[in-house]
């Protein structure tokens, strides 16, 4: 694992929650698909998490990039429960019974989550 792993993961991640926005919009895509998404970007933030773990953080040390990082840490758990209950929420029946609060839930919990790898980016990658 290397600092270019995590810039990469985040270049996907990024790319993911993109697609999932603009699928989400309006018709753009049918609900399997926006569920579909869903399903790859919480794989990709899975590996990403406890690959960042394993690199960002040392036993003897402690976090690797101090405190910022160890609130980000924290951060992205807590986005972590966000997010597995919005998968849980989300079924694909669901999307297609509401996908007027699933386009603005998603919405929302997309950009959060794009603000906080710029943020995470901003401290590893200057």
């Amino acid at each position: 694992m290397t600092i270019v792993n995590l810039i990469e993961d985040n270049d996907v991640m990024n790319a993911l929650a993109d697609r999932l926005i603009v699928s989400a919009r309006g018709d753009h895509a049918p609900a399997s698909v926006c569920h579909r998404q869903m399903i790859d970007l919480a794989d990709q933030f899975a590996r990403h998490l406890s690959r960042q773990a394993l690199f960002l953080f040392d036993e003897r040390d402690g976090w690797v990039f101090g405190q910022a990082i160890a609130g980000f840490s924290r951060q992205f758990d807590d986005f972590s429960e966000c997010w597995q209950i919005h998968l849980k929420r989300w079924t694909q029946a669901a999307i297609e019974a509401d996908c007027k609060r699933f386009v603005g839930e998603t919405t929302d919990l997309m950009t959060a989550f794009k603000l906080r790898l710029a943020r995470v980016d901003d401290i590893l990658y200057p």
